[in-house]
């Protein structure tokens, strides 16, 4: 198709595109976030599970300093939640927004929703919302579920 446009240009196969144009473009964004990030104060966000070797090695390769790690709050990163707060050597801050007792709560009046048509159908007569599940691994889940659970 491309030689009946251009009968003279041959486009690059697909190794060429994965192998030495791939690697050329990533080199060259890889020194512009470099330049970029040089000296600034950074939040990294991810799911490694080696928070301090990746910080080191965003710090040593991009020379910035990580001020904060973003992540989502399954049970594997909450060890590494927790080998941040006692490594004081990184300076990074951590915060945990999981809400005791208040999750539990709402879920039970959800499922209860969910699981009895006759009360779901009421529910939605009266104008009630989509009810979510909060589930750990879905970043706005919780929030969902609250705002349904907060206006009716």
């Amino acid at each position: 198709m491309v030689s009946l446009l251009s009968p003279g240009y041959n486009p690059p196969t697909h190794v060429q595109i994965g192998g030495d144009l791939l690697d050329t473009v990533y080199t060259t964004e890889r020194d512009k976030c470099a330049t970029i990030l040089e000296g600034n104060t950074v939040c990294q966000f991810g799911r490694s599970l080696s928070a301090k070797a990746a910080t080191a090695k965003c710090e040593h390769e991009f020379k910035c300093l990580v001020h904060s790690i973003v992540t989502d709050h399954t049970g594997n990163v909450r060890k590494m939640h927790s080998d941040l707060e006692e490594n004081e050597a990184l300076n990074v801050i951590t915060y945990s927004c999981s809400v005791p007792n208040v999750k539990e709560h709402v879920v039970k009046i959800v499922k209860y929703f969910r699981d009895n048509h006759f009360e779901h159908a009421k529910y939605k007569q009266e104008g009630g919302q989509q009810l979510v599940l909060p589930q750990d691994v879905r970043w706005n889940t919780m929030a969902e579920c609250l705002s349904a659970y907060n206006k009716y």
